[in-house]
């Protein structure tokens, strides 16, 4: 395993699993509040954050199928919140963006993911909330970079 000693691994390791469980329980409690699905949520929000964007752009921003990007934006679609269409220079493509609606409802679910990161942080002892942000910033460098290194051809 390299030079880094076992146990820091099993640690991480467990640390992972952990994060990942209470994050999505997290995730579910905040969209369930805002009546969408997580998988919803996360597709809303990445919209909000990438605005106009083609369908296999967003499955490769978030990490999913382009199959299953499709089922999941179906009732955001019916709901007016995602507005779709052919790409005018290719009509094998299909671009999607927030309509005014759902650009309302991706506002309200950053608003009670921000509140929910507001309490976290108010759980953590003020000098060390810098030094968990920044680990948790350097965590996710090394994971995109993990995640992007085996996407590539």
């Amino acid at each position: 395993m390299g030079e880094i000693a076992e146990p820091h691994v099993s640690e991480l390791a467990g640390f992972m699993g952990r994060l990942t469980r209470l994050s999505h329980v997290a995730s579910r409690d905040d969209a369930d509040c805002c009546g969408v699905t997580v998988a919803q949520c996360h597709i809303l929000l990445s919209l909000r954050e990438a605005g106009k964007t083609t369908m296999q752009s967003l499955s490769s921003r978030l990490g999913i199928a382009p199959s299953t990007l499709t089922r999941n934006i179906e009732p955001l679609v019916t709901n007016g919140w995602i507005l779709r269409e052919r790409a005018d220079d290719d009509r094998r493509r299909v671009v999607v963006e927030l309509s005014s609606e759902g650009q309302e409802k991706a506002n309200e679910l950053k608003s009670v993911q921000l509140e929910t990161c507001q309490r976290l942080l108010e759980g953590l002892p003020a000098p060390e909330r810098e030094t968990v942000l920044g680990a948790l910033g350097a965590l996710l460098t090394a994971l995109e970079k993990k995640a992007y290194q085996e996407t590539l051809p």
